[in-house]
């Protein structure tokens, strides 16, 4: 993980504890703000874009996408809500940042508890095989009819 990535990583978890909540919801360009203000480091939209990327795909961070409905009917995009993972909060604690193992013991506490913190949505359109027929095609009726529309 470069200096960026680590410096994203630690700013998000200053936000979350200063916050006292168990997401963040900032946009990228307060992101790039405190990061240039926390870190005297200033980065472009596209690299904190590839850095939150990087850190998802590590496992240290969770993003929520979340849309939200226009009047005219199209959607648009709002900032991500974002959370530590396990995985993270041990990485946080590996390197010695202050209050890490707190956050470990408190992601464990919904773990055990069966806390379910981000909602899991069934993607509708992603069907059992056991619905598809020998040649792999259904007809479009039976998808609708499958799908209750």
């Amino acid at each position: 993980m470069n200096h960026t990535k680590h410096a994203m990583f630690i700013m998000i978890y200053r936000t979350l504890v200063k916050g006292q909540k168990h997401y963040i919801q900032p946009s990228v360009d307060v992101i790039i703000e405190l990061i240039a203000k926390r870190h005297t480091t200033s980065i472009k939209r596209r690299w904190a874009f590839q850095c939150l990327h990087d850190l998802e795909a590590a496992g240290l961070i969770n993003r929520q996408v979340r849309y939200v409905k226009n009047p005219d009917g199209g959607y648009k995009q709002i900032p991500s809500l974002i959370s530590i993972t396990l995985r993270g909060a041990r990485k946080l604690f590996d390197q010695g940042v202050q209050g890490a193992s707190n956050l470990a013991k408190e992601i464990l506490g919904w773990i055990h508890a069966g806390d379910k913190r981000w909602p899991q949505y069934k993607n509708r359109l992603n069907m059992p095989a056991e619905r598809t027929s020998e040649g792999g095609l259904i007809p479009i009726k039976n998808v609708f009819a499958a799908m209750g529309l």
